[in-house]
């Protein structure tokens, strides 16, 4: 496993419901800060009337708010997000928005105590002695990322590729799962960062460090997710909202389950494409997941089999392809924008990415070609 995962639990707080953003002064408060700095999606930030409402849920404790761009979270948007921290002074961070939002503020959570860069708490990096603690983070996620359960995230490095950081006490102390933020963000990027959900549940299973709690957790998003998701396939009707708050808690507990157990090859795959091509997580995770899934079939069948009994019994591989055919997302990497040519690049990112070790059996380059090449077209 990694070592952010070893600091993984569960947040002090958590706020579930329609319309529980509003309880964000409610969460500053239980933090102890006095000043916050609010680091959001910048899709959530062009309407005025966002930024009003988060200001007044705030309670006059939003020192300022930082928008996040782009596919993954670099070095450079967190060094900039830092500087903002110092400069507004503040004792806490909030982030509203995906994964990017909430990978951007866990790291400048770590960052600004220490005056030290993200790189010098990437995993395999040297002990950073006598690092103070974090800044206390809250979180609100807009999508299925549940980046807002684990105490770490990734980076997306200057010189290309990611990189996975984390400490002990960078998870999010509070929480707050808004059914109602979530209907507001597009029902194509939805869909992408539910299918890396489901994909969390189903490594989280595989994984080596899985735990009965873990499997607790996976086993029951994964039903839901897989029961639910359809309901996000390109024009079908609206959902209730509270379909759109049953999806996140579970893709939530997607989170809590591979903070324990850790996660696998797929997920080291996706890293590489997000840090050297822009590729969202999402998309990444819907190209990989039927392979990745169908890789570690041959691992970790009695594993992958509780995932098949979850939903009735089902053909695994089957019903993933059907899922992924049902919502549309993108089918192969070239649809999903991948250069040709790249296998050789990945596969070496993916054997130094630490996640990797936590998947079943020892992983070898002609293991992530072979991947590769049955996700290329």
């Amino acid at each position: 496993m990694t070592a952010f995962l070893d600091g993984n639990r569960l947040p002090a707080g958590i706020f579930s419901g329609p319309g529980s953003r509003n309880r964000l002064g409610e969460a500053i408060r239980n933090i102890g800060a006095r000043r916050v700095l609010v680091i959001a999606s910048a899709s959530l930030l062009r309407g005025a009337a966002f930024r009003d409402e988060i200001e007044a849920a705030g309670g006059g404790a939003i020192a300022g708010i930082w928008p996040t761009t782009g596919a993954g979270a670099s070095e450079a948007a967190i060094a900039a997000a830092a500087l903002e921290a110092v400069r507004l002074d503040v004792d806490g961070v909030v982030s509203i928005g995906g994964g990017v939002a909430h990978d951007v503020a866990k790291a400048a959570a770590l960052c600004v105590p220490s005056g030290r860069p993200i790189a010098a708490f990437l995993v395999g990096a040297p002990a950073v002695p006598d690092a103070p603690a974090p800044l206390p983070v809250i979180a609100v996620p807009s999508t299925f990322s549940a980046a807002e359960m684990v105490a770490g995230g990734a980076v997306v490095l200057a010189a290309g590729g990611k990189a996975i950081f984390g400490r002990p006490l960078l998870q999010p102390r509070q929480v707050i799962l808004d059914g109602e933020l979530v209907a507001t963000t597009p029902r194509a990027l939805l869909a992408a960062s539910g299918l890396n959900a489901v994909h969390h549940c189903l490594e989280a299973l595989a994984a080596r460090g899985h735990q009965a709690m873990s499997d607790a957790w996976a086993l029951f998003a994964f039903e839901r997710l897989m029961r639910l998701l359809p309901g996000l396939a390109p024009g079908a009707p609206d959902m209730p909202v509270e379909t759109y708050q049953a999806l996140l808690e579970a893709s939530s507990m997607s989170g809590l389950a591979y903070g324990i157990s850790g996660l696998g090859v797929g997920h080291a795959i996706c890293h590489s494409l997000a840090g050297r091509w822009d590729i969202s997580h999402g998309n990444a995770n819907a190209v990989i997941l039927r392979h990745s899934v169908g890789f570690n079939l041959g691992r970790a069948p009695e594993r992958l089999a509780l995932a098949s009994r979850a939903i009735g019994g089902a053909d695994l591989a089957g019903s993933l392809a059907a899922l992924c055919e049902t919502l549309g997302t993108p089918r192969t990497l070239r649809d999903a924008g991948l250069p040709e040519a790249q296998f050789d690049l990945i596969a070496a990112d993916v054997l130094a990415d630490p996640v990797t070790t936590g998947n079943p059996g020892v992983v070898s380059v002609d293991d992530v070609k072979s991947i590769l090449a049955a996700c290329w077209s």
